[in-house]
């Protein structure tokens, strides 16, 4: 590294729906400017109650954020199943979807929710494995950053930033503002970092930079 130049480091976020496992009470309309609540976000949609592909076996646990199943279809037809699903009842399907025998992906998007599909195949014929989640109401790029963070890349379930203090100071930095906007620690596995506000859980990873001086 040349004198003088600043190590750049990266930390990425990547925001998850918090256990949303089921909705009590009675439902409320979703708030614009708060994490949401169980109720909210089953008001928006509530996973447990999404239609499978005809004739599969229903997944082994189910909750308003997502669930994990079989589909008795490939991957092409399983994602263009859950795809028109999501379509119709509003969702609006975001740029950089694919559906291919390999994959299908996908992020929709309404009232402010974001929620992934993604199907892969299972090695067995006509079947793939169908997998959609709630990712919540908060946009990851639209959380509070430590000084001197530049946009890398962002997606409405995935940020990533580039900071030219260290990985120490960055994640200090990063989890003192998330403090102070009022989300809690909610655990640590290795570099990653989860806080909690509401039931939207947010995930916090600081990383060396592998392409920056």
């Amino acid at each position: 590294m040349s004198p003088g130049r600043t190590p750049y480091r990266r930390f990425l976020l990547t925001l998850l729906p918090a256990l949303l496992l089921t909705a009590c009470g009675q439902a409320a309309g979703p708030s614009k400017s708060e994490p949401a609540t169980v109720e909210e976000a089953a008001a928006v949609i509530d996973l447990n109650k999404t239609d499978l592909v005809p004739g599969s076996e229903p997944p082994q646990s189910r909750a308003v954020s997502g669930f994990t199943y079989n589909a008795a279809a490939g991957v092409p037809a399983a994602f263009t199943f859950h795809r028109d699903q999501l379509t119709a009842a509003g969702w609006k399907e975001e740029p950089g979807s694919t559906a291919s025998d390999a994959m299908g992906s996908g992020v929709f998007t309404k009232d402010g929710y974001q929620l992934s599909l993604t199907v892969m195949p299972t090695g067995q014929p006509d079947k793939a494995m169908v997998m959609l989640q709630n990712h919540g109401n908060v946009r990851p790029d639209s959380v509070p950053l430590p000084p001197d963070s530049k946009l890398v890349f962002a997606s409405p379930i995935v940020a990533n930033y580039s900071n030219p203090a260290s990985v120490e100071a960055a994640r200090e930095a990063a989890e003192a503002g998330l403090r102070a906007a009022g989300w809690v620690p909610y655990g640590a596995a290795g570099d990653v970092r989860w806080f909690k506000k509401n039931a939207v859980r947010l995930s916090l990873n600081v990383m060396a930079a592998p392409a920056a001086p």
